[in-house]
């Protein structure tokens, strides 16, 4: 999962009050030689600051739970790989600490290591990725075999 920070706008809004009482919303001064300048305007200054979070929806434990997220993507993947004739798959200590370490400074992109990689984003949970994957053997020809393409890499 991508670790995204909070991200902050800064919106700076002129408001001048005009000598009808009437609120004036300024987003830039026209471009004119006889502009006066900020210092010559009467008026107030309002800076607001507006925090977004990257969602407010709730993660899923799948994504926060190491051993839901374990339990999660072997069985999704398991599910496909048995409609299919392959072996089961099993976790892997050494690959799982290759692919934290890799993930956790929010490098996206393939780490070009000695193993094979597939990267997921914006999925509700782990398993909605695995589906994502699986759902390219549609794209699959198998007589010949297309072996790897960018609309199958995910599935092969």
């Amino acid at each position: 999962m991508r670790n995204l920070s909070s991200y902050t706008l800064l919106l700076y809004t002129l408001v001048e009050l005009a000598s009808s009482q009437e609120i004036q919303t300024l987003t830039r001064l026209p471009p004119t030689p006889t502009t006066p300048t900020l210092e010559q305007r009467a008026g107030t200054v309002i800076i607001v600051t507006v925090t977004a979070t990257a969602s407010t929806v709730p993660v899923s434990p799948s994504y926060t739970n190491p051993a839901i997220f374990e339990n999660d993507i072997l069985n999704q993947t398991n599910y496909y790989r048995r409609q299919h004739n392959a072996s089961a798959l099993i976790w892997n200590d050494t690959l799982s600490t290759y692919a934290k370490q890799w993930a956790e400074p929010c490098n996206w992109k393939h780490s070009g290591g000695p193993y094979g990689e597939n990267l997921a984003e914006g999925y509700t949970n782990v398993t909605s990725a695995v589906d994502a994957w699986a759902i390219e053997s549609q794209q699959y020809k198998y007589s010949p075999p297309t072996g790897f393409s960018e609309k199958t890499g995910h599935f092969t």
